[in-house]
C-alpha cells in the first residue's frame, strides 16, 4: 500500500465537518456513527482487498472496490474493532507486505449530565420571596436543551400542576445557569413548598433527557419570618459594632503613626536623606492602609446587605413600613459614611507611600488620623441606631407572636375539649407561651441598658402575663376528662382566660414598644433642642470676642474667651453625636458645620495667641467660624422640625378620617350601581342617572389621589395611587355605559380595598 487516505463523516447531530486524514495510520478515535470512507493505492495490480474486522460481537470482511491499483471502500463505526489487512495481487508479487492492523476506537455519545450547585439541598426561603439557583450541565459533544421543571405544594397539600420553563438551548459542551424563580408572582404563600428539578438533553436522536435530583424549598411561615428579621438584625449589630471597633482601633493606630513620623522627621533634620521616609515609616502606613481597605469593603458590603434588606422585606409578605424606613435610613448612612472622604484619604495615603516622600507621609497621615476619628464617630452613631432598629424589631416580633398565640388561643377556648388532641395542643400553647415569657424576661432587661425603663416595664408585664396565660393554659389540659367527674372544674373558663392575659399581653408588648419610640424620640428632640439654644449662645459669645477685638482689645487678652468657647463646641458635638445615636432625623449638614466652625475656631485661637501682627487673620477666622455656627443652629432646626412633624398623630388620624369617608362614598355608590344594574335590566332608559353615578365615582378617584399624596398615608398596605387607578378605570366603564356585573364586582373589591387600607393604618396608628 503506496497511499492511505481516510474520509471521517460524523453523525449529523454533531454538526461537525468532514475530516481527512492521509498517511501511516495505526489508530482512529471516532464518535458512534462515524462513517469511515477508505482509498488505498498499491504498487501493483490487486485482484482482492479488504479489512478483517475482529469486535466482541465477532469477526467479519470489509471489501474493497478495485480498480487496477486503487481500492476504495468504507464501514460505518458501531462498536471499538480491530481492523487487519487483507490483500490478495492480481500476479504473484514476491515479499507481499500489509499495512499493520488499524485499531478502531469507538466513542459511545455519553449522556449529560446536569445538576443543581446552588442550593444543592432542601432549603428554607426567608425574607426574599424568590429561589436563586446555580445550574450546571455538561455533555461530551454538546447540549442541546436545558429545563426546569417545578410545582406548588401549598400548605394545605393542595400539589399544583407543573411549570416547564426552559432555560436555554444549543449551547457547547459546559453550561452554567443562573434561573431565579419569583415565588411571589407565582402566587407562594407563607408555608407553601416548591419542588423543582432540572433536565439536559444533547443532540442525539432518540435520546431521553437526563433529570437532576428534586429539590425542595418551603417558603418560611410568618413566624419564622419574624425571627428571621430579628435574628437578622441582631447580626447587623454585631457587624456594625465589630467595624466600630476596629475603626477605634484604626484611628489610636494612625494617631500614634503620626506622631512617630513627626518625631523621626525632627531627629533626621540634619540628615542629607530626610526627606526619604524610613522603612519604619512606610511599614506602619502600609499597616494602616490595609487595615482601613478592609474597613471600606466591609462597610460597602454592610450597605449593600442593608439595601437587600430593604428591598426584600418590600416583597415580603411581613408589612412592616416602620422597618422599612429604618433600613433605608441606615442604608443611607452608611452610604454617607462612605462618601465622608474616607477613600480621598487612603488614595493620599498610597500616593504618598508610592513617593516615599517623609513630608508627604506625614501630612498624609495626618489627614488620615483625622478622617478615621471622623469615621470612628459616624459608625457609633450608626451602632446606635442599628441597636435601636434591633431592639424594636425584637419587641415587635414578640409582639406578633403573642398576637398569634392570643388567637390560637381564642380558637382553642371555643372548641370541645373533648376533642381529641385538644389538652396536647393546650400543652404545646402553654410550652410556646412560656418560651416567650423568656425571651421577653431578656428584652426588658436589654430595655434597661438601654435607659428605657418605662418600656423595660411594660416588657415585664407582658412576660408575667405570657407566664399567666401559660398557666391556665396546663390548668385547662389538666382539667380535660376530670371534670365530668366534679373533682376539678370545666376546662372552658381556663381556656378562655388563658386567651384574655395573652392578648393583654399582646397589648403590653405594644406599649413597650410605643414607650421605647417616644422615650427616643423625645430625649433625641430634648437634646436637639437644647444643642440648638447652646449654638446660638455660642454664636452670640463668639460675636462678642469678636466685638472686643474690633474695638481694639489685645488679642492675647481673648485667648482664654476663645478657648471657652471652643470647649462649649466641644460639649455641643458630644451632645450631638448622643442624640444622633437615638435618631436618624438628624439634618446632615449638622456635622459638617460643627466641624467646619471648630477648625475655624482653632485657627482663631492660634491667630490670638500671635498677636497684634495677626489681628486681620484673627477678625476672618472669627467671621467664619460664627457664620459656621449660624448654619449649624439652622440644621438643629431643621432637625427639630423634622422630629416634631414625625412624632406627631395627627397627619395619622387625619388619614384615617379620610379613608373613612371615602370609605363610606364608595358604599353609596355601590348602592346606586346595584339599584341602577336592576332598573337598566327591565330595559328603561337611566343616561342622567349613569352620568351622576360617573361623577360620583370620578369623585372618590380624585379624593384618592389626594390622599396619595400626604405622607401620612404612606403607611398603607394598598397605595391610594393605584386605589385611584382602579376608580378612574371603574368611572371609565360607566362613562361608556358598561354597568354590568363585571363593573359591580370592581365596585365591590375598591370597597373591601379601601376598608383594608383604613384597618392596616389604623392598626399602624
Amino acid at each position: 500500500v503506496t497511499a492511505l487516505q481516510v474520509e471521517l463523516d460524523y453523525p449529523p447531530y454533531l454538526g461537525r465537518t468532514r475530516d481527512v486524514i492521509r498517511g501511516y495510520i495505526t489508530r482512529l478515535d471516532v464518535p458512534a456513527g462515524t462513517q469511515l470512507g477508505l482509498t488505498a493505492r498499491t504498487n501493483h495490480p490487486t485482484r482482492r482487498m479488504g479489512l478483517v474486522r475482529q469486535r466482541a460481537s465477532g469477526t467479519d470482511t470489509v471489501s474493497f472496490e478495485i480498480d487496477s491499483d486503487r481500492a476504495t471502500g468504507s464501514l460505518l463505526a458501531t462498536d471499538s474493532a480491530s481492523l487487519s489487512w487483507s490483500l490478495v495481487p492480481r500476479e504473484r508479487v514476491p515479499g507481499l507486505r500489509t499495512p499493520p492492523a488499524i485499531v478502531l476506537s469507538v466513542l459511545a455519545d455519553e449522556a449529560p449530565t446536569v445538576s443543581v450547585r446552588y442550593p444543592g439541598e432542601d432549603t428554607v426561603l426567608g425574607i426574599a420571596q424568590a429561589l436563586s439557583l446555580v445550574i450546571e450541565a455538561r455533555d461530551d459533544h454538546g447540549l442541546a436543551e436545558v429545563g426546569l421543571a417545578w410545582w406548588r405544594v401549598s400548605a394545605g397539600g393542595r400539589t399544583d400542576f407543573p411549570v416547564q420553563e426552559r432555560l436555554s438551548g444549543s449551547a457547547g459542551r459546559r453550561l452554567l445557569l443562573r434561573p431565579t424563580i419569583d415565588l411571589e408572582a407565582a402566587g407562594f404563600l407563607p408555608g407553601d413548598e416548591i419542588v423543582y428539578y432540572v433536565t439536559a438533553r444533547d443532540s442525539r436522536p432518540g435520546a431521553a433527557a437526563v433529570v437532576s435530583d428534586t429539590f425542595r424549598a418551603r417558603l418560611a411561615g410568618l413566624d419564622e419570618l419574624r425571627d428571621e428579621l430579628a435574628r437578622r438584625a441582631e447580626e447587623l449589630v454585631e457587624e456594625t459594632r465589630s467595624i466600630r471597633e476596629r475603626a477605634g482601633d484604626l484611628s489610636d493606630e494612625a494617631q500614634d503613626a503620626e506622631r512617630r513620623t513627626a518625631a523621626r522627621s525632627l531627629d533626621a533634620q540634619q540628615d542629607a536623606a530626610a526627606d526619604r521616609a524610613d522603612f519604619g515609616a512606610t511599614r506602619e502606613a502600609r499597616d494602616i492602609l490595609g487595615e482601613a481597605r478592609e474597613i471600606e469593603s466591609d462597610l460597602e458590603r454592610m450597605r449593600e446587605e442593608l439595601g437587600q434588606a430593604r428591598s426584600g422585606l418590600e416583597s415580603s409578605p411581613l408589612l412592616d413600613r416602620d422597618l422599612q424606613e429604618r433600613l433605608g435610613e441606615l442604608e443611607a448612612l452608611f452610604e454617607e459614611i462612605l462618601q465622608s472622604g474616607l477613600r480621598e484619604r487612603i488614595e493620599a495615603l498610597e500616593q504618598s507611600l508610592r513617593g516615599l516622600d517623609q513630608g508627604e507621609l506625614r501630612n498624609a497621615l495626618a489627614e488620615f488620623s483625622r478622617q478615621s476619628a471622623d469615621l470612628e464617630e459616624r459608625l457609633d452613631r450608626a451602632l446606635g441606631l442599628m441597636e435601636r432598629v434591633a431592639l424594636e424589631q425584637s419587641l415587635e416580633g414578640a409582639r406578633q407572636a403573642a398576637e398569634d398565640l392570643a388567637a390560637r388561643q381564642d380558637l382553642m377556648s371555643g372548641r370541645d375539649p373533648a376533642d381529641e388532641g385538644w389538652a396536647a395542643r393546650q400543652e404545646e400553647m402553654a410550652a410556646e407561651s412560656e418560651g416567650l415569657s423568656d425571651r421577653v424576661d431578656e428584652l426588658a432587661d436589654r430595655l434597661d441598658g438601654q435607659q428605657a425603663p418605662d418600656a423595660a416595664d411594660r416588657g415585664r408585664e407582658a412576660a408575667d402575663q405570657a407566664r399567666a396565660a401559660a398557666s391556665r393554659m396546663r390548668s385547662a389540659a389538666g382539667n380535660v376528662g376530670e371534670s365530668t367527674s366534679g373533682s376539678r372544674p370545666p376546662p372552658g373558663p381556663e381556656a378562655r382566660e388563658a386567651a384574655s392575659a395573652m392578648e393583654s399581653a399582646e397589648r403590653s408588648l405594644a406599649a413597650a414598644r410605643e414607650s421605647l419610640t417616644e422615650d427616643w424620640q423625645a430625649e433625641a428632640m430634648q437634646v436637639v433642642s437644647r444643642a440648638t439654644a447652646e449654638a446660638l449662645e455660642l454664636a452670640r459669645e463668639q460675636e462678642r470676642v469678636m466685638e472686643n477685638l474690633r474695638s481694639g482689645e489685645r488679642p492675647q487678652e481673648l485667648s482664654g474667651r476663645q478657648a471657652a468657647v471652643r470647649e462649649g463646641l466641644d460639649k455641643l458635638t458630644q451632645s450631638l453625636a448622643e442624640a444622633g445615636r437615638k435618631t436618624a432625623l438628624m439634618d446632615r449638614r449638622a456635622g459638617p458645620a460643627a466641624a467646619r466652625a471648630g477648625r475655624e475656631m482653632d485657627a482663631l485661637g492660634e491667630s490670638l495667641s500671635g498677636g497684634a501682627a495677626r489681628r486681620s487673620e484673627a477678625m476672618r477666622q472669627g467671621e467664619a467660624a460664627m457664620e459656621a455656627l449660624g448654619d449649624l443652629a439652622g440644621s438643629l432646626l431643621a432637625s427639630r422640625r423634622e422630629m416634631a412633624e414625625a412624632s406627631s398623630a395627627t397627619g395619622m388620624e387625619e388619614a384615617l378620617e379620610k379613608l373613612a369617608g371615602m370609605g363610606k362614598q364608595q358604599a353609596g355608590v355601590n348602592s346606586e350601581s346595584g339599584e341602577l344594574f336592576m332598573f337598566m335590566q327591565g330595559g328603561q332608559s337611566s343616561d342622567d342617572r349613569l352620568r351622576s353615578l360617573t361623577a360620583r365615582q370620578e369623585a372618590v378617584s380624585e379624593d384618592l389621589r389626594d390622599l396619595a399624596g400626604d405622607p401620612a398615608a404612606r403607611e398603607l398596605g394598598a397605595r391610594p395611587a393605584e386605589l385611584a387607578s382602579e376608580a378612574d378605570e371603574i368611572a371609565r366603564r360607566l362613562a361608556a355605559g358598561n354597568l354590568d356585573r363585571e363593573t359591580l364586582d370592581r365596585q365591590e373589591q375598591l370597597f373591601r380595598q379601601l376598608l383594608d387600607a383604613g384597618r392596616s393604618l389604623e392598626k399602624l396608628s
